[in-house]
């Protein structure tokens, strides 16, 4: 078995403008590779600033299956301080045990984590499939799934600033159906005349009906007489029409729905992540609730219910002991 390294040899950082390309000069079993990578660059930098040339991590190339031309499996390891923290105590990945790796992922949390300890695995996985360590020390480590922050709701002020903004009848519209059905741009582009069932007080939005309430449907009612006056003899059977639409049977595009709250801090999609908090808040943290109410996949109305939680919980603690 031939000796694997744990050190780079090299880098050279080619670079216009202040981006460019990567290439890491990497010894793995007594060969030096040059391989280039776009994305090391700044990663590898960040390590240790001003020393350029040290170890700092590794690119690895696998070779073309027996049999099949071209190059092999490119395998980028953007593992650098790992790797730089075991190059002290360590000169071979092979020794390298399922310890050192728990206690450097301890020191990760969220996307960091899972990044860094998906390219372990994928330099472990690579050397042990060609026969450079007995054992992969990474295996059984689970990824985990990303650990998200908690979401935040809208304060007053912010909800103010963009009710202010909302100075059309559709743009009025456009907002309620944010705030009060938690609608995205695309399902209120998307929305049709026949969605609106103004006898029974429902609204059809990405085929869930919704009962609307009275200032939704008033904010209805101005539009369709702005619509009919405005575009009279309009065929766009669109609920939600402008100047380019009226004359087509396209719907109105994205960038003109949103382009109002643009520059908000309350922006239509921040606006609707808070309906669906504060139906979390209000009603329970239920991820069952929220799924029925909006149309949730699973995760995404677990990730309701936790920010919820820790939102009711953090109220529960700033409460003044004489009110609990």
């Amino acid at each position: 078995m031939c000796a694997e390294p744990l050190r780079c040899v090299g880098e050279h950082l080619d670079e216009v403008d202040g981006q460019g390309p990567t290439e890491c000069l990497v010894e793995v079993g007594g060969d030096v590779e040059v391989l280039p990578d776009p994305g090391l660059g700044q990663e590898l930098r960040n390590v240790l600033p001003g020393e350029v040339g040290r170890a700092r991590g590794g690119v690895v190339q696998q070779q073309p299956a027996e049999g099949r031309q071209g190059p092999g499996e490119l395998t980028t390891v953007a593992a650098c301080p790992a790797l730089l923290e075991w190059s002290n105590p360590y000169d071979h990945l092979r020794e390298v045990t399922r310890d050192d790796v728990l206690t450097y992922i301890k020191t990760l949390h969220g996307h960091q984590r899972h990044d860094q300890l998906v390219r372990l695995r994928s330099l472990f996985t690579w050397a042990k499939r060609n026969g450079l360590i007995f054992r992969n020390p990474t295996s059984r480590i689970k990824v985990g799934q990303y650990e998200y922050a908690v979401l935040q709701p809208l304060i007053p002020e912010q909800v103010d600033r963009s009710v202010a903004a909302a100075t059309t009848p559709a743009t009025r519209l456009i907002l309620a159906l944010a705030a009060g059905h938690a609608a995205r741009v695309a399902q209120i582009a998307n929305l049709m005349l026949d969605d609106a069932d103004l006898g029974n007080r429902r609204l059809t939005i990405a085929g869930r009906a919704h009962p609307l309430d009275d200032l939704t449907l008033q904010l209805l009612l101005d539009w369709l007489e702005h619509r009919r006056r405005r575009w009279p003899t309009t065929a766009n059977l669109h609920l939600l029409i402008n100047n380019q639409t009226a004359n087509t049977t396209s719907r109105a595009s994205n960038h003109w729905i949103s382009a109002p709250m643009r520059g908000q801090e309350a922006t239509l999609e921040r606006t609707r992540v808070d309906r669906q908090l504060e139906e979390a808040m209000g009603r329970g943290p239920d991820p069952l609730h929220l799924a029925e109410i909006f149309g949730l996949d699973e995760k995404t109305a677990m990730r309701y219910a936790d920010s919820a939680r820790a939102l009711l919980e953090q109220a529960a603690e700033q409460m003044p002991e004489s009110r609990q």
